[in-house]
């Protein structure tokens, strides 16, 4: 965001933690369908001639697109989606994917040559693209912009830091426009409970549901390389689930509890 009065001019930007990040996208726009075994066993033995995607999922829709009419291929990918592993095979950059022979949990066992297909076709076709779960560094902003940058907030002290950014922008800004209005009933602060803050934040309880092993942790990180690196984000590489507690007591050191 560009904000601007008589004496600054900040380019302001708000971050969620990588791990989050990936899993509030996945559990956000994972495909819901569900398939019969009948419907997968024809799937796994080409048998499939009609669509069977419905709803408006962006990863479903990625998953219709690479099937490019292979109505098989299609439900396979989506039944594929369906798991935190399936949705990380297909936001990843093929270029930057570890060979473990194409080994995703999460894909049928049996008739184990068109499962390997589907997996590694994901690995090999480009990385699906969106604002919910795509690299920060990749599509939020020209590379160019990123040394003007002079402020930087994070979800886990949203609240915080809105305060500590009107208060730069003019001294009454906080009081005037951000210590109430807001919420359901116009009587909270800004962010004290916007459903954005909040969404992603609920991502928190489900941390440890899916990240299983640090095969998983990895690939996270590997995905999210190019904003870990970006030193004008200012994110550091948290364990999981200690980003909120590390990100507020960093907060707190910085500027205080009256900031």
């Amino acid at each position: 965001s560009l904000l601007v009065n008589s004496a600054h001019i900040l380019l302001a930007l708000a971050n969620i933690p990588p791990q989050e990040r990936a899993l509030s996208g996945y559990l956000m726009w994972k495909p819901t369908q569900e398939f019969s075994q009948e419907i997968l066993e024809n799937a796994q033995r080409g048998l499939l001639n009609k669509t069977f995607f419905k709803g408006t999922s962006g990863l479903g829709k990625c998953c219709k697109d690479r099937a490019n009419g292979d109505f098989n291929y299609e439900v396979l990918c989506l039944h594929h989606m369906l798991t935190f592993e399936g949705f990380l095979g297909m936001v990843e950059d093929p270029k930057n994917v570890e060979n473990d022979n194409g080994n995703d949990e999460g894909l049928e066992d049996h008739h184990h040559n068109q499962s390997t297909s589907i997996v590694s076709n994901l690995r090999k076709s480009p990385s699906c693209p969106d604002k919910h779960w795509s690299p920060v560094t990749t599509w939020r902003m020209e590379q160019k912009f990123y040394p003007k940058l002079n402020f930087i907030g994070h979800l886990e002290t949203a609240q915080w830091d809105i305060k500590r950014l009107l208060d730069i922008l003019h001294p009454e800004a906080w009081d005037n426009h951000g210590a109430s209005g807001w919420g359901k009933y116009r009587n909270e602060s800004m962010f004290e409970s916007s459903t954005t803050v909040n969404h992603a934040k609920k991502s928190e309880n489900y941390l440890f549901e899916h990240y299983t092993s640090e095969k998983i942790e990895r690939r996270v990180e590997k995905i999210y390389e190019d904003d870990y690196d970006n030193s004008f984000l200012d994110l550091e590489r948290v364990p999981i689930g200690h980003a909120q507690s590390f990100y507020r007591k960093r907060f707190l050191h910085l500027f205080g509890n009256d900031a």
